[in-house]
């Protein structure tokens, strides 16, 4: 029977009888092989008998109870796609760029079943290859709602993520895709936070950090008690690279997001780090991290502070942090930060932290402090000797302007033969 159908359809065909071919055509529907139609069709461009045979041919039978078999056969042994599956895709494919080129909405809609409220997809195409057509014809709407209709939650996020870049209401669709995440098992949700978060940061920081927060804390709420998400994974959602540098943006958020995870008990040696150098920062941007201070530049300004005992938020930020028993930055990586960032109580923390006392002395001596440095000495000359030999080193090289110190170099000697610290020899020398 298939034979004869096949001679009617390409005597009509031949006729130029394009619809009378198509009804012989749809007849031999799984005996004669699809793409000799198609092919025919789409030569004589005829678009609309085209789309009549390959919706006949996405409704038949055989067809739907084949692509269920190949799928069922997928699933259980993961092999790659059957032809049958292949062919399966390009005809789907192809049968939706005929309705987007003919702009038949409706017919699409009800191909896709999207005409009414029910989740359930018909199971006469290929999903995925449905979705990557409809997102290369531009029905992004239409891609979301079956992505999501099928549970494919990255293809659901990109399109609603990616094809949102070149509208205006991406904040709008970035908060679409976190109420979205927040209703996945904890395992899709963090996954999906791994490849987006970058993304979210950008168009929707301050939401996108509370979710951060929420999935990185240990919470009962988990599918299992106390999971959560390591932090760290989400540090480079706050980094922008330039040509020769990378840098975090938002500090404000990133700040938010970090203190809350050092606090919970998720922090690590990272966060700690990236921490301490986030509120270093803001000490440069507050003055050194001294508040009421005229001086010109942050070095300056941090001293300046440092002697009056004042901290800005930024600054007092920092000493929290150093001065935090259960932190767990590296010691030499804030040493080094502190530094850098020209942080004088940092710097003085650390020093008496690691007993690295002729380091203090040194610091009070390079601002010509003779006041501090003295305090250093008596304060830390009982536990080190050699910060008497270092002050008294200090002043000796200082030439001319020795006689304008002499009475601190008289309160040193008067110190050190009360306590007896140092021998005389060693004074003398």
């Amino acid at each position: 029977p298939a034979s004869i159908h096949k001679r009617h359809a390409d005597h009509h065909y031949d006729k130029g009888d394009f619809e009378g071919s198509v009804a012989e055509y749809v007849l031999t529907i799984g005996q004669l092989d699809s793409s000799v139609v198609i092919r025919k069709f789409l030569d004589a461009q005829q678009i609309p008998n085209l789309t009549s045979y390959l919706e006949a041919y996405h409704h038949h039978v055989q067809a739907k109870a084949q692509v269920k078999k190949e799928k069922e056969e997928q699933a259980a042994t993961s092999s790659s796609s059957s032809a049958a599956v292949k062919l399966m895709a390009e005809h789907t494919t192809l049968l939706i760029h005929c309705y987007t080129k003919q702009h038949r909405d409706a017919a699409l809609h009800q191909f896709l079943g999207l005409d009414h409220a029910s989740d359930a997809i018909y199971p006469g195409f290929h999903v995925e290859a449905a979705i990557r057509a409809l997102r290369e014809a531009g029905y992004a709407d239409e891609a979301l709602e079956l992505s999501r209709r099928n549970g494919d939650h990255p293809t659901y996020l990109q399109i609603l993520l990616e094809d949102a870049e070149s509208q205006s209401d991406t904040t709008e669709k970035a908060l679409e895709a976190l109420s979205y995440i927040r209703k996945l098992p904890f395992f899709e949700a963090e996954m999906t936070l791994l490849a987006h978060a970058h993304k979210l940061v950008t168009r929707a920081v301050h939401e996108t950090t509370s979710l951060l927060m929420e999935i990185c804390s240990p919470s009962d709420d988990h599918e299992g008690k106390g999971l959560f998400s390591d932090p760290e994974a989400f540090l480079p959602a706050y980094v922008e690279y330039s040509e020769h540098q990378r840098r975090f943006v938002h500090h404000a958020e990133l700040r938010r997001f970090l203190w809350h995870v050092a606090r919970n008990g998720s922090g690590t040696v990272k966060v700690f780090n990236t921490l301490l150098e986030l509120c270093l920062h803001g000490t440069i941007a507050d003055g050194g991290g001294a508040s009421n201070s005229s001086a010109g530049s942050s070095s300056d300004a941090g001293e300046a502070g440092a002697k009056k005992g004042k901290l800005t938020e930024a600054g007092a930020d920092v000493m929290k942090v150093l001065k935090d028993p259960t932190a767990k930055y590296d010691p030499d990586h804030a040493l080094v930060l502190v530094q850098r960032h020209n942080f004088s109580p940092g710097q003085l923390y650390l020093y008496e932290k690691r007993k690295m006392y002729h380091m203090i002395v040194q610091h009070h001596m390079d601002l010509a402090d003779d006041r501090a440095i003295l305090a250093a000495g008596r304060k830390y000359g009982e536990r080190d000797p050699n910060v008497w030999s270092q002050i008294l080193s200090h002043y000796a090289s200082m030439g001319k302007n020795t006689l304008q110190c002499e009475p601190y170099i008289y309160q040193a000697l008067r110190h050190i033969a009360a306590n007896q610290t140092l021998s005389p020899i060693n004074v003398v020398n």
